[in-house]
């Protein structure tokens, strides 16, 4: 019997077999296309630099001490809107309790008068039974003669603003003698010619400006009277032309109210409705 002979597999059939586990495994082990390049060089651009991991910081100790002393939130009011206005108080359209409705979200427009110094003050007002000294505005004496009551008026032009209105409110400084009363009112147009009538200003019952705010900045509104804002019938009309006027009375001879100055501030609501 002759041996069996071993089959020898041809050198270019191995190198074939080689050349091709070969590629396979630079295939299998090649990066994506889409990765990129890192490089730990000192120069290389920022972001070509792997980032180092941040470790994590420990969390900070909190103690029963500090925790008492972090402020507890205090929850706003919500903000009042026109339809929740009161329309009528005894039968008479007053108006308003606006309190809390940021002003920066609606047309808001503002105007200074000084009685004083005549500053802001427009020389066409109607001055009927008070006069303008450097005490401010005050019943004209020569009306004063006699037994009261004695009453006299101021009342502005029209105003013209620069958009359409549906509201105004004052802030003004005053001083009141035992006896003496003040009264600011306003009036709506869209012509001039047909006007809404005289609407009272109340005293807001909730401001009391303090001297200083809490942190400790002057409060530019302390001293002042601060009035309820004006709307006039439904809330939804709105005006080109407002006007204003300041009645001043008086029970006792010779004793006049006096007012200093007058903030105005009118503005368009009805972007809130």
């Amino acid at each position: 019997m002759q041996p069996r002979s071993r089959r020898t597999l041809p050198l270019a059939i191995i190198l074939l077999l080689a050349l091709a586990a070969t590629a396979y495994y630079i295939v299998k082990h090649q990066p994506p296309e889409s990765a990129p390049l890192v490089t730990s060089s000192p120069n290389a651009p920022l972001l070509s630099r792997p980032s180092p991991t941040p470790s994590p910081s420990p969390a900070p100790e909190t103690s029963a001490a500090s925790s008492e002393q972090t402020p507890v939130p205090v929850a706003r009011p919500a903000a009042v809107t026109p339809a929740e206005i009161p329309k009528e108080i005894a039968g008479r359209p007053v108006i308003n309790v606006y309190e809390d409705v940021s002003l920066d979200q609606i047309p808001t427009g503002h105007k200074a008068i000084n009685f004083r110094t005549l500053e802001g003050l427009d020389s066409t007002a109607e001055l009927e039974g008070v006069v303008l000294n450097e005490n401010g505005l005050q019943l004209d004496p020569t009306f004063m003669a006699g037994e009261g009551p004695h009453m006299g008026i101021f009342t502005s032009p029209p105003a013209e603003p620069e958009f359409l209105v549906n509201a105004a409110g004052p802030q003004w400084k005053e001083n009141l003698p035992q006896g003496t009363t003040l009264q600011i009112e306003f009036s709506f147009s869209l012509d001039q010619q047909n006007w809404t009538e005289w609407y009272p200003v109340e005293v807001d019952p909730h401001s009391d400006p303090a001297q200083f705010y809490p942190d400790g900045r002057p409060n530019p509104n302390f001293g002042f009277t601060i009035g309820t804002l004006v709307i006039p019938g439904t809330g939804t009309e709105r005006y080109s032309y407002y006007r204003y006027r300041a009645i001043l009375s008086s029970e006792i001879n010779g004793a006049s109210p006096t007012l200093t100055d007058l903030r105005l501030t009118y503005m368009d609501s009805t972007g809130l409705n």
